[in-house]
This record gives C-alpha cells, structure tokens and sequence, in this order.
C-alpha cells in the first residue's frame, strides 16, 4: 500500500514538474517574439502560457502585445489580470526585461 501511494506521488510530481517546463517555453518563446516585435506570435504563445500558469509577468507581456495589435479590450483585461495578482508588476518586468538585454 505504501508504495502504491509513494509511485503516485512519484507520477504527480512528474506531471507538474512536466507542465511548468511547457508553460516556461511559451514564456520564453512569448518574450523572444516580444522582443523581435512579432506581436502576434507573442500573443500566441503568451496566451498558452497565461492558461497554464496564471503568472503577472505573462498577463503583462501579453496586454502589451495586444496594444501593439490594437486589442485594447483585451489588452485591458490582461493588464488588470497582472495588476490583480501582483501591483508592483510594472517595475519588476522592466527590470526583468533590462536583465535580458544584457545576456
């Protein structure tokens, strides 16, 4: 019984540890199209991301790249989803994306 329970344990610490990997490469894909101004595929990718992991920096990008789209309704919803789960986004992406630059 007891190692019936610990391989489940093993199998859904796996899972998650699979899925954050996943989400982490849309991040990552959404910040590289962000940064080249493919706005679209940033979207793309950045709306995968965003439904994985409900994470601030991924709704900021994301409302910035439907700005430069010219979806402001959506736009203002993924910036209100951000400033909802974390009010000082702003200056932590600017300093995340300041970090990126220099790599």
């Amino acid at each position: 019984m007891k190692a019936l329970f610990a391989g489940a344990v093993v199998v859904l610490v796996l899972m998650v540890t699979a899925l954050s990997f996943a989400g982490n490469e849309d991040l990552e894909k959404g910040i590289r199209y962000y940064r080249g101004r493919d706005f679209r595929h940033a979207e793309i990718s950045l709306r995968k991301y965003v439904a994985e992991i409900p994470d601030p920096v991924g709704y900021y990008l994301l409302g910035y790249a439907e700005y430069k789209l010219k979806k402001f309704g959506d736009s203002k919803k993924h910036f209100s989803e951000a400033y909802l789960i974390d009010p000082d986004i702003s200056p932590k992406v600017d300093e995340m994306m300041k970090k990126r630059e220099g790599r």
